[in-house]
């Protein structure tokens, strides 16, 4: 993803999703980053969707590929950023999942400014009871953010003055039309409408495993394969 701000500021931001990784092949990815560190772009963001655990059998292997896929912010001089994804919660918590990816004092949603951009990074791992997703107590279908989230969300983009205002989620806010799968959170509209009513420039999500691009009234959603 490449943003121009104007002619003296551009922003680079690299962008990964649904992984489903095994353990050996998170080790083969932090090789290869390693042995060809010099050969990537500069990028000012990585911004992982979420879905990085695949189909691994103990919890020990489990943390180990998310340990190593946070590894990946020591070798890329750039901010990373990590959005949980439904299958990350299978059989673990998500409490262990924001340990072994993010710093103790970041909240599983939040925002982060770069220059004239404010990019917001939300959490849809929630029961429609508000109980967050842990170790496998869901449905994938049924995703939702609560309302505390909802009012820091409309608080924030209520005083952002940024130009762009971006936001990063796993599960969708507004599908893909190829897909009939239930890939959006159960109260997608009430996200839909605030982000409309809010100015938000872009949604870039994951999930669905199809590419897709839309525009909904003057808000653009990328949807990543």
């Amino acid at each position: 993803m490449y943003i121009n701000q104007n002619s003296k500021e551009n922003i680079t931001i690299g962008i990964i999703s649904d992984l489903h990784i095994s353990l050996s092949d998170s080790t083969k990815l932090l090789m290869t980053i390693k042995e060809n560190k010099n050969k990537i772009p500069h990028l000012d963001m990585l911004v992982n969707l979420g879905d990085t655990l695949g189909d691994t059998n103990t919890k020990i292997e489990r943390e180990q590929i998310l340990t190593n896929i946070s590894e990946i912010k020591t070798l890329l001089d750039c901010k990373v950023e990590h959005i949980i994804g439904n299958h990350d919660l299978d059989h673990l918590s998500k409490d262990e999942v924001a340990k072994c990816l993010l710093n103790p004092s970041v909240s599983t949603y939040r925002f982060y400014d770069i220059a004239s951009s404010r990019f917001f990074f939300l959490d849809f791992n929630y029961n429609t009871n508000g109980k967050e997703y842990n170790t496998g107590n869901f449905h994938w279908s049924e995703a939702f953010i609560p309302e505390p989230e909802l009012q820091w969300l409309k608080n924030e983009l209520g005083k952002s003055n940024k130009k762009n205002n971006i936001i990063f989620c796993h599960q969708n806010i507004n599908k893909p039309t190829a897909i009939d799968a239930p890939v959006e959170i159960v109260n997608n509209y009430d996200v839909l409408k605030l982000l409309m009513d809010k100015k938000a420039t872009f949604v870039i999500q994951g999930h669905a495993h199809i590419a897709s691009q839309r525009k909904v009234d003057q808000l653009i959603i990328k949807t990543l394969a």
